[in-house]
């Protein structure tokens, strides 16, 4: 997903305005937790 598709989603669904830098933490944020939890299930 891209940045500014997040940050669009946040705007549509959760009527929240976010910046490019906050978009950009919380995809780092949700790959980090995707990969631990990919470990946990099948490593």
């Amino acid at each position: 997903m891209k940045l500014r598709e997040i940050q669009r989603r946040c705007v549509s669904k959760m009527h929240v305005n976010v910046s490019i830098d906050c978009s950009y933490r919380a995809k780092k944020i949700m790959k980090k937790k995707m990969a631990r939890n990919y470990k946990e299930e099948f490593g």
